[in-house]
Protein backbone atom coordinates (compact mmCIF):
# COMPACT_ATOMS: atom_id res chain seq x y z
CA UNK A 1 0.00 0.00 0.00
CA UNK A 2 1.51 3.37 -0.89
CA UNK A 3 1.12 6.01 1.29
CA UNK A 4 0.03 10.00 0.18
CA UNK A 5 2.94 12.02 0.28
CA UNK A 6 3.18 14.18 3.47
CA UNK A 7 2.56 17.58 1.21
CA UNK A 8 -0.60 16.35 -0.41
CA UNK A 9 -2.19 14.99 3.15
CA UNK A 10 -1.21 18.62 4.57
CA UNK A 11 -3.22 20.39 1.69
CA UNK A 12 -6.09 17.55 1.99
CA UNK A 13 -6.10 18.57 5.60
CA UNK A 14 -5.89 22.46 5.67
CA UNK A 15 -8.16 22.45 2.55
CA UNK A 16 -11.10 20.61 4.96
CA UNK A 17 -10.03 22.72 8.05
CA UNK A 18 -11.24 25.78 5.72
CA UNK A 19 -14.36 24.19 4.80
CA UNK A 20 -15.10 23.59 8.49
CA UNK A 21 -13.98 26.77 9.52
CA UNK A 22 -16.59 28.98 6.68
CA UNK A 23 -19.38 25.91 7.65
CA UNK A 24 -19.01 26.88 11.01
CA UNK A 25 -18.70 30.81 10.64
CA UNK A 26 -22.15 30.06 8.59
CA UNK A 27 -23.71 28.54 11.61
CA UNK A 28 -22.83 31.68 13.52
CA UNK A 29 -23.95 34.05 11.06
CA UNK A 30 -27.17 31.92 10.74
CA UNK A 31 -27.28 31.83 15.06
CA UNK A 32 -26.89 35.64 15.16
CA UNK A 33 -29.91 36.31 12.67
CA UNK A 34 -32.20 34.13 14.23
CA UNK A 35 -31.42 35.58 18.01
CA UNK A 36 -31.97 39.19 15.88
CA UNK A 37 -35.36 38.17 14.81
CA UNK A 38 -36.31 36.43 17.99
CA UNK A 39 -35.71 39.59 19.49
CA UNK A 40 -38.05 41.84 17.82
CA UNK A 41 -40.63 39.31 17.80
CA UNK A 42 -42.34 39.63 20.96
CA UNK A 43 -45.56 37.60 21.84
CA UNK A 44 -45.60 36.58 17.94
CA UNK A 45 -45.99 40.38 17.07
CA UNK A 46 -43.08 42.24 15.15
CA UNK A 47 -41.55 45.05 17.33
CA UNK A 48 -42.71 48.63 16.73
CA UNK A 49 -40.44 51.42 15.09
CA UNK A 50 -40.02 53.10 17.56
CA UNK A 51 -38.80 49.42 19.88
CA UNK A 52 -36.02 49.06 17.06
CA UNK A 53 -33.00 51.08 16.86
CA UNK A 54 -31.09 50.34 14.03
CA UNK A 55 -27.49 49.32 14.18
CA UNK A 56 -24.54 50.61 12.27
CA UNK A 57 -24.70 48.63 9.11
CA UNK A 58 -28.58 48.39 9.21
CA UNK A 59 -28.23 52.32 9.08
CA UNK A 60 -25.60 52.05 6.24
CA UNK A 61 -27.80 50.47 4.08
CA UNK A 62 -30.56 52.21 4.71
CA UNK A 63 -29.19 54.84 3.69
CA UNK A 64 -27.94 53.74 0.25
CA UNK A 65 -31.68 52.54 -0.27
CA UNK A 66 -32.69 56.13 0.99
CA UNK A 67 -30.39 58.02 -1.65
CA UNK A 68 -31.17 55.90 -4.22
CA UNK A 69 -34.39 56.95 -6.85
CA UNK A 70 -35.09 52.79 -7.64
CA UNK A 71 -35.04 49.41 -6.10
CA UNK A 72 -31.96 48.20 -5.28
CA UNK A 73 -30.29 44.43 -5.24
CA UNK A 74 -27.37 43.16 -2.82
CA UNK A 75 -25.02 43.29 -5.55
CA UNK A 76 -25.75 47.30 -5.91
CA UNK A 77 -25.74 48.12 -2.54
CA UNK A 78 -22.02 46.27 -2.49
CA UNK A 79 -21.02 48.51 -5.28
CA UNK A 80 -22.18 51.88 -3.44
CA UNK A 81 -20.66 50.45 0.04
CA UNK A 82 -17.80 48.11 -1.03
CA UNK A 83 -16.89 48.07 3.10
CA UNK A 84 -19.61 45.40 3.79
CA UNK A 85 -19.51 42.22 2.67
CA UNK A 86 -21.70 40.19 0.72
CA UNK A 87 -23.28 37.63 3.53
CA UNK A 88 -23.19 40.85 5.81
CA UNK A 89 -25.29 42.38 3.42
CA UNK A 90 -27.84 39.60 3.03
CA UNK A 91 -27.88 39.08 6.67
CA UNK A 92 -29.17 42.88 6.99
CA UNK A 93 -31.15 43.32 4.33
CA UNK A 94 -32.94 40.13 5.40
CA UNK A 95 -33.55 41.43 8.95
CA UNK A 96 -34.46 44.62 7.79
CA UNK A 97 -36.91 43.04 5.73
CA UNK A 98 -38.16 41.01 8.98
CA UNK A 99 -38.76 43.92 11.12
CA UNK A 100 -40.57 45.89 8.39
CA UNK A 101 -38.40 48.62 7.10
CA UNK A 102 -37.56 47.44 3.61
CA UNK A 103 -39.76 45.27 1.19
CA UNK A 104 -39.15 43.29 -1.80
CA UNK A 105 -39.65 45.35 -4.93
CA UNK A 106 -39.01 42.77 -7.77
CA UNK A 107 -36.43 41.39 -9.74
CA UNK A 108 -33.68 42.34 -11.75
CA UNK A 109 -30.50 40.34 -13.23
CA UNK A 110 -26.94 40.51 -12.39
CA UNK A 111 -24.60 38.71 -14.99
CA UNK A 112 -26.85 35.31 -15.48
CA UNK A 113 -28.92 35.35 -11.65
CA UNK A 114 -31.61 36.60 -10.95
CA UNK A 115 -31.76 38.70 -8.02
CA UNK A 116 -34.21 40.26 -5.38
CA UNK A 117 -34.51 44.04 -5.33
CA UNK A 118 -35.26 45.90 -2.32
CA UNK A 119 -37.05 49.75 -1.47
CA UNK A 120 -37.68 50.80 1.81
CA UNK A 121 -40.93 50.89 3.33
CA UNK A 122 -39.80 53.86 5.65
CA UNK A 123 -38.86 57.16 4.80
CA UNK A 124 -34.88 58.75 6.42
CA UNK A 125 -37.69 61.54 7.89
CA UNK A 126 -40.32 58.84 9.39
CA UNK A 127 -37.28 57.06 11.14
CA UNK A 128 -35.57 60.12 11.89
CA UNK A 129 -39.11 61.67 13.42
CA UNK A 130 -39.15 58.15 15.27
CA UNK A 131 -36.43 57.47 16.39
CA UNK A 132 -35.79 61.11 18.53
CA UNK A 133 -37.00 61.39 21.91
CA UNK A 134 -40.64 63.34 22.20
CA UNK A 135 -38.48 65.92 24.48
CA UNK A 136 -35.84 66.70 21.79
CA UNK A 137 -38.50 66.54 18.99
CA UNK A 138 -39.73 69.53 20.62
CA UNK A 139 -36.88 71.52 21.90
CA UNK A 140 -35.62 71.05 17.61
CA UNK A 141 -39.04 72.19 16.74
CA UNK A 142 -38.87 74.95 19.21
CA UNK A 143 -35.58 76.04 17.65
CA UNK A 144 -36.70 75.85 14.23
CA UNK A 145 -39.79 78.49 14.59
CA UNK A 146 -37.25 80.78 16.95
CA UNK A 147 -35.20 81.07 13.16
CA UNK A 148 -37.52 81.12 10.64
CA UNK A 149 -37.81 84.39 9.09
CA UNK A 150 -40.67 83.07 6.63
CA UNK A 151 -44.15 84.06 7.16
CA UNK A 152 -45.20 81.38 4.94
CA UNK A 153 -43.62 78.63 6.76
CA UNK A 154 -45.41 80.14 9.98
CA UNK A 155 -48.75 79.85 8.01
CA UNK A 156 -48.13 76.42 6.89
CA UNK A 157 -47.06 75.50 10.19
CA UNK A 158 -49.79 77.64 12.16
CA UNK A 159 -52.33 75.63 9.26
CA UNK A 160 -51.05 72.01 10.79
CA UNK A 161 -51.29 72.79 14.22
CA UNK A 162 -55.06 74.00 13.63
CA UNK A 163 -55.49 70.37 11.43
CA UNK A 164 -53.71 68.85 14.37
CA UNK A 165 -55.99 70.47 16.99
CA UNK A 166 -59.52 69.43 15.34
CA UNK A 167 -57.79 66.21 15.13
CA UNK A 168 -57.43 65.77 18.76
CA UNK A 169 -60.22 67.74 19.78
CA UNK A 170 -58.39 70.47 21.78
Amino acid sequence: MKLPKLRTFRHFIWGNLLSICKFLTRIIEAEYLLQQEFDFYKGGQKSTMKETGLTKRETQIMNVLWKSDQPLSAFDILTASPDLSRNTIQIVLKKLQTIGFIEVAGFGYHKNALTRTFRPIISQTEYMGESLARSTSLEITKSFIKSLDDCQTLNDLDTLIQEKRKELGC
